[in-house]
């Protein structure tokens, strides 16, 4: 297992370990919630079982109290009789406690206390199961006495209690809700209590009111069974909610984790990728791309350029470990199966369940068993340059691993074009190198052919040059009395042929030396070199009415030497092409033409013929007679030379008798 492997699978665990602690403190969260929960839940429902019951008993209590305060209120009431209903003893101190009608029937006196006994022992006997008594600690007649619950009742009251109830059990053993209050002697009741010592607004006992509670236990207990089970479901919807978050949130932690991982590689593989040679890069690429995938093995193939044939290039070392299987460097693409259909189709392939993917052909005996398998092409255009498989991955690969795997394929794709760019043009420099030093020595060669040729201008013509021109002007000078008009007309032509071919010879040794001269670049001052041409110019010819206007600030940066040459030959060709003119105007500044400031010499003067204009730069060219105005044909010439030399461009612009502008844009 390599290095990367294994930090991948420690990766995972350490990851796998963070999200089980999440998952486990989450479920010990929901469980304390939903234990609270139940809790509160169970506790609210008795207490509101408590609350139903007590609320029945007080019913049940004021019901006695205003039937004891109607009988009472009349003094007590009189009912025959029976066996049921005996004269009660504790009456006897009351007059008329017995009465006859008078059709003889024997009527005897029920109090309240008399009347609520028989009620309740009747609510008994009909199986309501409530029961109740007034009673005291002091009663009147004994069956009224207080059990122990009341007796500890009637004690609280003693000491300011208003109301006592509790859930208790009985004889019977079944529970009752049971509930007291204190009895206050009223003006009512003095009649039968008088002779015990009570007066009115004074304790002398309590009502006493019990509830069965068989009927609400039974509720309560099937309302608590709901709410367990509602809050079991509830738990165990929490907890699978939990577990399939926890699982949702291992997928996209690791969905992260590959993508940093991605990121990681990539930015490793462009810092590595100057360092390493073609086969150490796919190499690196395929380990690397094996671990970001999960997979157990890998392999790295170029594809033909006819497109028919596959080269096999590199596995990772996994799979070359457990391979014993023996091949050709070139695999036709017709012999091998499936898992080269990313070539077939031009798109990535998925066999999650290899061992039943259709055409299996082309692995040989030997090859690593294969489970599962992910294969993708890396097009250039419409053709497939390499692919890249992958295999034996523990779960199924999905689109996320195909993704990954692709544009890390891309990436690497774009540095072997760029790689192959750099190559070719490694090639072509050294190539172009080559032809620039042999470029080079020819141009030198020129050079010194250029130099031995101005040499022989500059001394072997000019000697015999300056020959003509001495011997003619001392023919003229010692023999001038000899010659006739014609005779010195015709040395005077021979002077000016040779001083004109002197000049010729000067101005073109001077084209020729701004042609070859090393340029020396600064900030000139085009409007300053202006001034001086033009102040020179006016010094020349001070009787000529001649106007310059430069304007100021203009700037260029080039070699102030040859622009000063080109600034003077344009204002001289101005100068000399006005001179016919009575007066005239020379101007020097600037304009914009589409983003680009350019230069000009503007003038009045004769203008050109803008059929020849073609010829205006051109050495020797000249579209005036020297009879009109003199010059050799070399100014606009050499002017364009030196804009070239600059990177620049020179024109013109102007019309016969309507003068002339030049351009100039460095």
């Amino acid at each position: 297992m390599t290095q990367g492997k294994e930090e991948t699978i420690l990766k995972e665990k350490k990851h796998a370990h963070r999200i089980h602690h999440y998952v486990f403190a989450l479920t010990v969260l929901w469980t304390v919630v939903a234990a609270v929960s139940l809790g509160w839940n169970l506790f609210n429902v008795k207490q509101y079982a408590l609350t139903e019951a007590r609320s029945q008993a007080r019913s049940i209590y004021n019901k006695d109290i205003f039937y004891r305060r109607w009988n009472a209120g009349h003094g007590g009431v009189y009912v025959p009789v029976t066996d049921k209903t005996r004269p009660n003893p504790y009456l006897s101190h009351i007059p008329k406690r017995d009465v006859t009608t008078e059709s003889g029937e024997l009527l005897t006196l029920i109090n309240p206390t008399y009347m609520t006994r028989q009620v309740h022992e009747l609510m008994d006997e009909q199986e309501f199961g409530m029961r109740g008594q007034i009673t005291s600690l002091n009663p009147l007649n004994p069956v009224n006495r207080s059990d122990l619950w009341e007796i500890k009742a009637l004690k609280a009251f003693e000491k300011g209690e208003t109301e006592i109830s509790s859930i208790e059990k009985m004889e019977d053993g079944s529970t009752y809700m049971r509930l007291m209050r204190p009895m206050i002697t009223e003006e009512s009741c003095l009649k039968c209590h008088a002779e015990q010592g009570y007066k009115v607004g004074d304790i002398r006992g309590g009502v006493s009111v019990s509830i069965p509670m068989a009927s609400s236990i039974a509720i309560l207990y099937k309302e608590r069974i709901a709410i367990i089970v509602g809050h079991g479901v509830l738990w165990l919807l929490g907890l699978a909610v939990i577990t399939l978050g926890g699982r949702k949130q291992n997928r996209v932690e690791e969905s992260l984790s590959k993508e940093a991982d991605r990121t990681q590689l990539l930015l490793e593989l462009y810092l590595k990728a100057p360092q390493l040679t073609d086969k150490d890069l796919y190499e690196y690429v395929l380990e690397k791309t094996v671990n970001l995938t999960d997979s157990e093995i890998g392999f790295f193939h170029q594809v033909a350029d006819d497109q028919n044939a596959i080269i096999l290039t590199t596995w990772n070392s996994e799979a070359l470990k457990n391979c014993t299987a023996n091949y050709d460097i070139h695999y036709s693409i017709d012999k091998a199966g499936n898992w080269v259909d990313c070539v077939r189709f031009k798109q990535p392939v998925i066999y999650n369940d290899f061992p039943k993917s259709p055409n299996q052909q082309g692995l040989p005996d030997g090859h690593t068993p294969l489970k599962r398998f992910m294969s993708i092409p890396v097009m250039d255009g419409e053709e497939v340059r390499f692919i890249i498989g992958v295999g034996n991955k523990p779960r199924d690969y999905d689109k996320h691993d195909l993704v990954q795997l692709q544009l890390v394929a891309n990436e690497m794709h774009k540095i072997i074009v760029h790689r192959r760019a750099e190559e070719e043009l490694t090639k072509y420099r050294n190539s172009l190198e080559e032809q620039v030093g042999r470029r080079t020595s020819e141009l030198k060669a020129i050079n010194k052919e250029l130099e031995a040729f101005s040499y022989s201008v500059s001394h072997d013509l000019r000697s015999p040059l300056r020959s003509i021109d001495g011997f003619s002007r001392a023919v003229m000078e010692d023999y001038s009395d000899k010659l006739d008009a014609r005779g010195k007309d015709y040395l005077n032509r021979v002077r000016l042929a040779s001083q004109r071919m002197g000049q010729l010879i000067d101005d073109m040794l001077s084209l020729s030396r701004i042609t070859r001269s090393e340029m020396h670049y600064e900030t000139v001052n085009l409007s300053a070199l202006a001034d001086e041409i033009a102040e020179e110019l006016k010094k020349s010819r001070p009787e000529r009415m001649a106007e310059f206007v430069v304007e100021k600030g203009m700037v260029a940066r080039g070699d102030k030497r040859m622009l000063k040459i080109a600034m003077e030959n344009l204002l001289n060709n101005a100068w000399k092409f006005t001179e016919k003119h009575n007066s005239a105007k020379i101007e020097f500044g600037a304009v914009n033409k589409e983003g680009a400031t350019c230069f000009f010499v503007k003038d009045d003067g004769a203008g050109f013929d803008k059929r020849y204009i073609n010829k205006l730069f051109g050495p020797f060219q000249r579209l005036h007679t020297s009879n009109e105005f003199p010059g050799t044909g070399i100014g606009l010439a050499t002017v364009k030379r030196i804009i070239k030399r600059h990177g620049g461009d020179v024109w013109a612009e102007g019309a016969v008798e309507q003068g002339a502008t030049f351009y100039f844009a460095i």
